[in-house]
């Protein structure tokens, strides 16, 4: 449908071109907007999987799987084998939300502080997510080593800065609460 509300094709440089014009958009610019909707939501990612063959295709790219929201998800038992194949498939791509999550339970699954755990919210902390960055900047605020609790500080600022740490405060919290 054009901007007349007709349905006929569009000829462009004399090529008849029926193609919705998303569709005509270069593949790395498509799944790049795919991944920055799929980064606010997982039910939104799976809306435009069945939304078309070319969607579907575009939405497999390593990039939307790596910046995946997996906020609707809870924390904790998965009794779908859907949400677990499809949390497996975020791990295997990479999803810096379920590394966070990962290393949440990895860190607190053990009396002695895990460093695989300590490793994954690391990670996640370094690729900016912010529920990450607040846990790990707690967890070096409470080192004994004056260096680490400097830059257990500077984590605390940034969050400070872009005016979100209660906010993430609370979603650490929730999180937790499920854990």
């Amino acid at each position: 449908m054009d901007d007349t509300g007709s349905t006929r094709p569009r000829i462009c440089d004399g090529v008849i071109d029926d193609k919705p014009p998303i569709l005509s958009l270069p593949s790395d610019l498509l799944e790049e907007i795919i991944a920055k909707a799929a980064s606010k939501s997982s039910i939104d990612l799976v809306n435009i999987k069945l939304s078309c063959k070319d969607f579907l295709h575009a939405s497999e790219a390593n990039n939307v799987w790596k910046n995946v929201s997996l906020e609707d998800f809870p924390s904790g038992w998965y009794p779908h084998q859907t949400a677990i194949d499809f949390l497996q498939h975020c791990r295997e791509k990479g999803n810096i939300d379920i590394l966070y999550r990962d290393g949440v339970k990895e860190f607190c699954n053990y009396l002695v502080a895990n460093v695989s755990g300590h490793e994954k919210l690391k990670y996640a902390a370094e690729c900016d997510l912010k529920q990450a960055k607040y846990l790990y900047e707690i967890i070096l605020l409470c080192s004994d080593d004056n260096e680490t609790r400097q830059e257990g500080m500077q984590h605390l600022r940034d969050l400070v800065t872009n005016k979100c740490f209660l906010e993430t405060k609370r979603s650490v919290f929730n999180f937790l609460g499920n854990f």
